[in-house]
């Protein structure tokens, strides 16, 4: 888990109207620490929306459950 959220832009596959929230991005290993986003204050994204982060590099595994 980060200090600070990302800067991160929605990229939105859906039409109509999007809700204001607050919503949690997560990583695939699903360990507790494996957040991208916490809280995050925005419009929630539906499903086949894309969450763009740039200038991060890459994303690899959470390895904080094999230490």
């Amino acid at each position: 888990m980060h200090a600070k959220n990302m800067p991160m832009n929605q990229v939105k596959r859906n039409e109509g109207v999007y809700q204001q929230g607050k919503f949690n991005v997560v990583g695939y290993t699903c360990t507790e620490k494996d957040y991208l986003a916490v809280d995050h204050d925005g419009e929630v994204p539906k499903p086949g929306d894309s969450l763009v982060f740039s200038n991060v590099g890459a994303y690899t595994i959470v390895l904080t459950h094999l230490l």
